[in-house]
């Protein structure tokens, strides 16, 4: 475990450093802009959709975010 704990310390830096980059950027944004509920649906589609691309490699670039159009989210949530 000893060996492990200069590696967690350099991904922590890391994380925080790109929090307070993406930050400036306004890549982060707030649970009023973007609901939790809307965030799950997303997740719930992006893994179905690279299920789907992993089988069917056409358009790589269509992922939907941040909402799945109609109720996709329920299918992928089934998948």
């Amino acid at each position: 475990m000893l060996e492990k704990i200069p590696l967690l310390v350099l991904s922590a830096a890391s994380a925080w450093i790109t929090l307070i980059a993406q930050r400036t950027g306004h890549a982060v944004r707030t649970f009023e802009a973007f609901p939790l509920g809307m965030r799950i649906e997303n997740a719930l589609v992006a893994y179905g959709l690279y299920l789907c691309k992993m089988l069917w490699p056409v358009r790589l670039l269509s992922i939907p975010f941040p909402h799945a159009p109609g109720m996709q989210w329920i299918l992928s949530a089934l998948v």
